[in-house]
């Protein structure tokens, strides 16, 4: 009895973990960071990218890579499993790919450790071949995790 109704307490914490990320994603214009991220122009530098990007282009990526990093936090931290995370915002680390090594070595400046978890995230999504994920949507996805 005891064990199953920390199981439930477990799924409730979770519940509300997720009902919080949800809203804070959205009091900060989560989806218009991830799209301003996909629809970016290459970048080699993070000078260049400054140079060319307005402050508010600079904060709103820097919020989206902020919120990741703090998903990735509660993954790695063993909060949240992976998997939940991943049935959300999979696509949004392999889109954020694109911010490595450039953009991650200019925010590091004074601080090498900033963004770790995310940039952690980012790598290990990306390690995942076109196949495994054809593979795991054959075989039911997200509906298969839930």
């Amino acid at each position: 009895m005891t064990l199953w109704q920390n199981i439930i307490t477990r799924r409730a914490t979770q519940a509300t973990v997720f009902v919080q990320l949800e809203q804070f994603a959205e009091d900060f214009g989560y989806s218009n960071g991830i799209e301003l991220i996909s629809s970016m122009k290459k970048y080699d530098s993070y000078s260049e990218f400054c140079a060319l990007e307005s402050e508010e282009t600079k904060k709103l990526i820097y919020k989206t890579v902020n919120f990741l990093n703090y998903c990735a936090h509660l993954v790695y931290s063993r909060y949240i499993p992976r998997q939940r995370i991943w049935d959300i915002y999979f696509w949004d680390y392999r889109i954020c790919e694109k911010l490595l090594p450039w953009w991650l070595d200019g925010v590091r400046k004074g601080n090498p450790r900033r963004f770790v978890t995310f940039e952690k995230m980012c790598k290990t999504v990306n390690k995942i071949s076109a196949e495994a994920i054809i593979e795991w949507d054959k075989k039911g996805g997200m509906n298969g995790s839930i």
